[in-house]
Parts: C-alpha cells; structure tokens; sequence
C-alpha cells in the first residue's frame, strides 16, 4: 500500500485469471478516475444559489 500511495502505481487483482480489483491511491483516483465536467460543475453552482422552488423562462 505504501508504494501505491507514494508512487501512484495500479495493481489489478486476478482470481483464477479473471480481473477482480484494481487497487490504486484516493489521489490516483480523484485526479484521474473522477473528472468533474465543467459543464456540470457549473450547472450544479448555478443550480445551487438559485432559489429551487422557481420556474425561470
């Protein structure tokens, strides 16, 4: 686990030759694995200070 944290490396874990898990660093993973789309990002900040019980045209 050690070398997984500090050097970002991936393992992929078999069982009887069939691929399992892959085991990689929370940073590995947020920064490569879960994009946030901007467009989305946005979407979701716009939706969220505007008032929700609203109708806009």
């Amino acid at each position: 686990m050690d070398e997984i944290e500090k050097k970002n490396t991936r393992f992929l874990v078999s069982k009887r030759g069939k691929p399992k898990i892959i085991m990689l660093s929370v940073t590995d993973y947020l920064k490569h694995i879960l994009k946030e789309d901007e467009l989305l990002t946005e979407v979701c900040y716009d939706f969220s200070i505007k008032p929700k019980n609203t109708v806009s045209i």
